[in-house]
């Protein structure tokens, strides 16, 4: 009797649907845009990576649509991190951190539709610990120092601010273009535009340019002593995509092998009666090798 009333207690107390499935009143749809009050279009990310810390100096240039009649304060996911100045054009826009959040006023309100740009210039401490953003010295199994990101599925804010939610995309993807010391090699989401050596200072910086739409926690980097190599994906008679490598130099030969049925695996799955051509196809596919890393692998938009 006591089990008879509470099963009868539980079905009177939810909601059911038209087809008969079970659908709490905690979780009545609705469209995540929709109590939104801006878009984030595009994300590029400048960083300077010392290598010998997981310290990190870098600026977020954010692009923003106004979803709202005037749009003049909003927040972004922003943990562990120091916020150093905001700017919208030449102006310096006024912020408070706190709670994981950067709250910033524009310089003016922005209607709806309309779009800016705000400048977020920051910095990452080395005494941070190991969340969204990874740095591991040599020692041990570790052949270089290396440093990296992996944020499934909301820590991205832990190392450059932004909308950290799994469901939002920057329409118009992202660029990440990362300075290190010139003996090591950088690579992150898209395809690589230019590699620029700084001949005083010593270093090198890689630029990357993502085209699709991007969820923050997809957008990722790597740096470490990489050798590369690559290969090519020939998807019709005139067109290719490239597929690109970063490992260890230690680990090229044993790479060469582990690699070598990438473009025939790309090309089954790319089959129609299967999932259909590569999505990205106009940037490239990539694989980095990290270590340490215990999750076994991360599906980073263009760069696994």
């Amino acid at each position: 009797m006591i089990i008879f009333l509470s099963l009868l207690f539980f079905y009177n107390s939810t909601a059911l649907p038209q087809d008969g499935k079970y659908l709490s009143h905690s979780f009545s749809p609705t469209c995540a845009e929709s109590s939104h009050s801006y878009d984030v279009r595009h994300y590029r990310l400048d960083i300077q990576l010392p290598m010998n810390s997981g310290a990190m100096n870098a600026c977020a240039k954010i692009s923003v649509i106004s979803r709202i009649p005037l749009l003049d304060t909003f927040s972004l996911h922003f943990a562990n991190l120091v916020c150093d100045s905001v700017k919208q054009g030449d102006e310096q826009l006024f912020f408070t951190s706190n709670g994981g959040y950067l709250w910033l006023t524009l310089a003016s309100p922005l209607p709806q539709g309309e779009s800016t740009t705000i400048a977020i210039y920051y910095h990452r401490s080395s005494s941070q610990p190991n969340l969204g953003l990874y740095f591991y010295p040599r020692g041990g199994n570790t052949r270089h120092n290396i440093c990296y990101s992996v944020t499934e599925p909301s820590d991205s804010r832990y190392w450059f601010p932004c909308f950290d939610e799994p469901w939002d995309k920057a329409e118009a993807g992202c660029q990440i273009n990362i300075t290190v010391p010139d003996s090591f090699t950088a690579c992150a989401n898209g395809k690589l535009d230019s590699i620029v050596h700084d001949s005083i200072n010593h270093t090198k910086t890689y630029f990357w340019t993502h085209h699709y739409p991007i969820a923050p926690y997809l957008i990722c980097f790597a740096a470490s002593r990489y050798a590369t190599f690559k290969h090519w994906f020939r998807y019709s008679p005139t067109d290719s995509m490239v597929v690109q490598y970063f490992i260890w130099p230690e680990d090229s030969s044993a790479a060469q092998n582990s690699f070598a049925n990438m473009i025939d695996m790309i090309q089954f799955f790319s089959q129609s009666n299967r999932y259909g051509l590569y999505p990205f196809i106009a940037d490239k596919y990539g694989m980095v090798a990290v270590y340490p890393f215990q999750w076994g692998g991360m599906e980073h938009q263009t760069m696994t």
